[in-house]
């Protein structure tokens, strides 16, 4: 079951973060953004290789868009 909460001006963020695993993180940061989510950091590589990104959703949780973490 997935429950969602509407937010209200004021109220704080989640202090949680989601993370999908996806195999085209910059697509899914472009359609994440075109589709009402607020830009946080555009996906980028990181040192051991995993292109990593987030976005914040509508109701103001963290959602990090990644790709699998190289084995």
């Amino acid at each position: 079951m997935v429950l969602l909460f509407a937010r209200t001006a004021g109220d704080l963020a989640a202090g949680f973060e989601i993370a999908l695993v996806c195999s085209a993180p910059h697509e899914a940061y472009e359609k994440a953004v075109s589709a009402g989510a607020s830009p946080v950091k555009p996906p980028e590589e990181k040192p051991w290789g995993q292109v990593v990104g987030y976005v914040r959703d509508l109701n103001g949780c963290l959602v990090e868009l990644c790709s699998g973490t190289p084995a």
